[in-house]
Order: structure tokens, then C-alpha cells, then sequence
């Protein structure tokens, strides 16, 4: 028996870590679905999403959700320093003004990276970082530069000039910098973190896709969104997490997804534009206005503020669907465990004869073992990550398991 529970335990772990986790329009209702202790785990969490006007969504949106459930408590911190660390609710910011610097040159990379460690040493992590896009697909530059003979399409926006999709693509805009320079970033980044062992988590994102409806700009920027997918789609690195803003305001609350045409000299061709139900307000819900505009409007903010609970629980370690691996307690009351910000305690029957309490991680593994004396025992929980452990009450012919959530 206790050889298949572990081999349960492995299993389980593949399930949740191994599979692509992708918010996009279909699991934006499933935010519902969040179960409450992991909701509770994501309301510790310090997120910083760095970006411009179109950033500012995920606020706004964040505090409209609020409003609408509860149970999604957020505190925004906006163009200051990051909140002290909390467990009532999600603290959702950014220090100042970002964007596509922040992935395209070097010193705004390094600066990233620097964010991510300090938060370290001082104590309040940061648990979840994305770049929100703008208009950097589109902005300033119309398509220019060489046609290409791949997607016969002129490329536009401004990332230091016209930009394109890869290295092959400066020959056609005089310009090194392509969306693989923020995939690339986004990689650099989850390796900064994997090397150090910090829980941080990256995600990557689509851009806006407001304005320049049926042209070839927006036809363009489609190309751009749709590489962004199919690294993510073809990507065997466990540690993606993607979160399809663009699919999901090309869609509405019904699922019907809305696109523009540009007519290329006779020949059609679609590209996902914001669908107009998401540029309107929420009937009966009433919020003032936020610090600057977002341009998806209040039900398109709404959207993109379930998706990203829903990603957030599932980077801490949600599976999806359940709420993770039952206890096998076999209805004992011997023993009580509870969880405290710095450790976990153990209080119980002295006559039950527990002789060691020992934390299991989803693999298997164990990453801390007290011996018991007396009635009741304490395990430190600032030197483990946070997510899903089982603290294992043994006795010399016995055991019993529970989970816990740090």
C-alpha cells in the first residue's frame, strides 16, 4: 500500500506539472471552479505585471472580479513599492511604466532580474511576473520594409523600429529586434529563477488586439500573437505558463469569437479582433472609473481578470479540476495539524504513540522529518517552497497522512 501511494503521488505531480497550462477563452468560467484553499494560497501572493495603458486592465479588471465574488480579494499597488507581505489578498502592481523595453534591452532585462532577487533578500518574494503588452505591435511604424515572402505581409509596430517574428526578419526590417527576442527573455528569466530557486513564476502573453480592424497592421500583429502560441504549443518546458490575452477578448461570454477581415488585393484575410461585447460596461456592477483608460472595456477586464486567478492557482499548484490528493486519515481525531506563517504544528494524543512526523512533497519525497516527544511537534516551513505538501504521522506499525498548503 505504501508503495502505491507514492506511486500515486508521482503521478499526480506529472499530471500537474508535465501538461501545457494555457488560459485562453474556454477556461475563463472556470475560475469558478477554484477551489478555496487554493484561492486562500494565491491571496499570499505578490504578482508584478510591468507594462503601459493596456497593463492597467489587469487592475482594473482585478478589482472588478472583486466586486463581482469576494472571494477574489486583491489590493492593487500602482507606481510604488511592492505591499508588504499579507494573506487576505492578492497583491496585484507594478513599481512604474514598463514595456517592450523590458524584454528587448539588455539593461532593462538585467534590471528584471535584479527585482526578482531582491524580493528574495528581502523577504517578500515575488510569486508571479508577466509583461503586459500594448500597442508595440502596431504603434508609430506602419507595415514597412521588404515584403515577406513567407506570409506575404509587411511588418509594423515599434520595438526600436519595424520588428518581425525571428532573426531572419532583419533582413526585411533593418531591425534585430523579434517577438523571439521576448520569448527568449521569458526563458532567460524562468532560468534565472530554476538556477536560484526562487518560486517565481513567468508568464507569457499575447498583445492587444484593439484598433487597425480588417488591415494589414492588424493582420500583422495576428502573425505575432499566433507565433507566441505555437512556441507555447510546441514547447516541452514544464515551467510555461501562457495566458492568451488576445484569444481571450476575441471572444465574448458565449464563446463567439469575433474577427476582422483585411482584403490583401482581392484575397481575404481574418485576424482576431476584440469582440465588441467586451468593450462594454457590466450591468449592476458599479466601480469608478480607473487611473487611466485600458481600451478593452469592463467586461473585456473582467474576462482577463478570471483567467489570470485561474492561472495563478494553477502556477501554485492547482491541477485544474480537484483539489489534489485526498488525506488518508481513516477518521482519527489523535491528531490536529495546523498551518502558521513560519511553521506547521502538530498537536496530539500522547497515548496515540505517533514516534515521527515527517512532510512529503507531491514527488514523494521527504523534505523534513521531527521526532515526536511529547504532545505536540513543529516543523519549519520557511525553508519550502509553497504549494502542496503531506505531513505523515508515523507509529511503529501505522501511519496517517494530511495535506497541507503552505
Amino acid at each position: 500500500m505504501r508503495r502505491l501511494y507514492f506511486l500515486f503521488l508521482f503521478c499526480f505531480h506529472l499530471v500537474i506539472v508535465n501538461a501545457q497550462v494555457i488560459a485562453n477563452h474556454a477556461i475563463v468560467d472556470d475560475f469558478d471552479n477554484i477551489p478555496q484553499e487554493w484561492i486562500d494560497l494565491v491571496k499570499k501572493q505578490l504578482v508584478w505585471v510591468p507594462g503601459m495603458s493596456h497593463g492597467y486592465g489587469y487592475f482594473y479588471g482585478a478589482e472588478l472580479l472583486e466586486v463581482v465574488d469576494n472571494r477574489f480579494q486583491v489590493d492593487i499597488w500602482y507606481h510604488t513599492d511592492p505591499l508588504a507581505p499579507q494573506t487576505n489578498a492578492l497583491r496585484l502592481g507594478r513599481p512604474g511604466w514598463g514595456g517592450a523595453t523590458q524584454w528587448s534591452e539588455t539593461p532593462f532585462r538585467r534590471n528584471t532580474m535584479i527585482d526578482i532577487d531582491n524580493s528574495y533578500t528581502a523577504n517578500n518574494p515575488i510569486h508571479a511576473y508577466w509583461i503586459a503588452h500594448s500597442y508595440e505591435s502596431t504603434w508609430e511604424n506602419p507595415p514597412g520594409g521588404t515584403i515577406d515572402p513567407v506570409y506575404n505581409v509587411h511588418w509594423g509596430g515599434n520595438v526600436l523600429g519595424i520588428w518581425g517574428l525571428d532573426a531572419g526578419d532583419e533582413a526585411l526590417t533593418g531591425n534585430p529586434i523579434c517577438m523571439d527576442y521576448y520569448l527568449a527573455t521569458t526563458d532567460t528569466f524562468i532560468t534565472h529563477t530554476l538556477t536560484n530557486n526562487y518560486d517565481t513564476k513567468f508568464f507569457i502573453t499575447t498583445g492587444a488586439i484593439d484598433g487597425n480592424a480588417g488591415t494589414e497592421n492588424g493582420f500583422q500583429r495576428e502573425l505575432k500573437n499566433q507565433h507566441i502560441r505555437n512556441y507555447v504549443l510546441n514547447s516541452n518546458d514544464p515551467n510555461i505558463f501562457f495566458l492568451d490575452y488576445a484569444d481571450i477578448l476575441s471572444h465574448n461570454a458565449a464563446g463567439e469569437k469575433h474577427q476582422a477581415v483585411w482584403d490583401d488585393g482581392g484575397t481575404p484575410r481574418a485576424h482576431d479582433q476584440i469582440h465588441p461585447d467586451n468593450l462594454e460596461a457590466i450591468p449592476g456592477v458599479s466601480l469608478p472609473p480607473g487611473e487611466m483608460d485600458d481600451h478593452i472595456g469592463d467586461a473585456g477586464a473582467l474576462r482577463i481578470a478570471k483567467a489570470m486567478w485561474w492561472l495563478l492557482a494553477r502556477a501554485a499548484g492547482w491541477d485544474g479540476e480537484s483539489t489534489g490528493i485526498e488525506p488518508n486519515d481513516n477518521g482519527v481525531e489523535s491528531a490536529k495539524v495546523f498551518v502558521h506563517d513560519r511553521e506547521i504544528v502538530i498537536e496530539m494524543d500522547e497515548s496515540a504513540g505517533y514516534t515521527s512526523v515527517t512532510l512529503i512533497n507531491l514527488e514523494g519525497k521527504c523534505v523534513d522529518e521531527v521526532v515526536v516527544r511529547g504532545g505536540s511537534c513543529h516543523i519549519r516551513t520557511d525553508r519550502h517552497r509553497r504549494g502542496v505538501y503531506f505531513v505523515k504521522l508515523n507509529k511503529s506499525d501505522a501511519s496517517e497522512t494530511r495535506k497541507v498548503i503552505l
